[in-house]
């Protein structure tokens, strides 16, 4: 089980698909594409979702994805 970090402002666990929305509106933007290899612009509609469907295969392997969020109000940040 892959466990859930916290500070006093922040959780670290793993994305859940309720996550997708944010993924895409942070995937989307051009600024992000720029600086990664494998993020596409525009990025795919469906990417978040099939993205976070790879993740339980990634940690059974040892690579494990945390999304960082803000404890406060439980937002998904990440640029």
């Amino acid at each position: 089980m892959i466990p859930t970090l916290e500070t006093d402002h922040l959780i670290l666990r793993p994305f859940t698909l309720n996550d997708s929305e944010a993924v895409n509106v942070l995937a989307s933007r051009k600024k992000i594409a720029e600086t990664t290899l494998h993020i596409p612009h525009p990025y795919p509609e469906d990417g978040a979702q099939s993205w976070i469907a790879t993740h339980p295969t990634l940690s059974e392997r040892g690579h494990h994805v945390f999304a960082i969020v803000l404890k406060e109000g439980n937002t998904v940040i990440g640029d």
